[in-house]
């Protein structure tokens, strides 16, 4: 059975200690969900770099915040170490760091938990063309291409964009999108306004430096060296260009 719900904040671990879950919800509740190595957190953890009660994750105005507990090894988001006690709103993709990398967190706006043990979920496209033979674990950051693993497991950028248009559903996912989630350092965030009254005027939005815009050719060399992995497995060309837009995650006819 899978869990789901309108809405089901939660991470995903992609990188922890042995017998680490591989997922978990944020409760909704007003509650908050725990990670340390004392037994009564939410997610004790077995690593001695990692605090008792190490962070801290809850929602509150609909969205969803970090707290370190003041811990020994600190946390990291989005690479810059954040201050103990402190409230820090986190958005669909963020990275979060536990004790310089013991530890590291995905956070998702969405996640289903999945309850069915030793049983590989299969993937359905929005359209419902059925399962498209291609499946990625984000959690563990695994690949399996009808129902074979991937190895050696495909890692960095390519993984990402991998990640991403399977994400979308089989949906198109534009190169602004690649490029704002690969490379989100070359990208600003301008703000909400609102007026003397609290009302929203204008809505918040990212936009790409002008001064170090991604290449188009550099997402057309990352498709490249991710479709060749997959070769390995099948000749089924899973990643499909959509010619001057982008590209989306297609399945095979088996």
């Amino acid at each position: 059975m899978t869990l789901q719900k309108q809405y089901t904040p939660g991470c995903l671990i992609t990188k922890g200690p042995v017998g680490c879950v591989d997922r978990f919800l944020i409760p909704t509740d007003g509650s908050e969900y725990v990670i340390g190595s004392g037994q009564a957190s939410s997610m004790p953890v077995e690593n001695s770099f990692i605090s008792g009660e190490h962070l801290a994750l809850g929602t509150e105005s609909g969205g969803c915040y970090i707290k370190d507990l003041n811990s020994t090894n600190g946390t990291r988001l989005r690479d810059e170490v954040i201050e103990a006690d402190h409230r820090y709103t986190i958005v669909d993709g963020d990275e979060i760091t536990l004790a310089e990398g013991e530890l590291i967190l995905m956070f998702r706006t969405h996640v289903a938990m999945v309850e069915e043990a030793g049983r590989l979920p299969q993937f359905q496209p929005r359209d419902g063309t059925g399962d498209l033979g291609i499946y990625v674990d984000l959690g563990k950051h695994e690949v399996y291409i009808d129902g074979k693993k991937v190895l050696p497991d495909i890692q960095g950028k390519p993984f990402e964009l991998l990640a991403l248009l399977f994400e979308s559903g089989g949906n198109l996912v534009t190169k602004a999108d690649i490029s704002l989630r690969l490379w989100e350092d070359r990208w600003k965030k301008q703000e909400a306004k609102q007026d003397a009254y609290g009302v929203v005027v204008a809505e918040e939005y990212w936009y790409e430096d002008e001064d170090s815009k991604t290449n188009p050719g550099e997402i057309h060399q990352l498709v490249r060296r991710l479709r060749r992995r997959l070769k390995e497995y099948s000749d089924f060309e899973y990643v499909q260009s959509v010619r001057g837009e982008g590209y989306k995650l297609i399945g095979s006819s088996k």
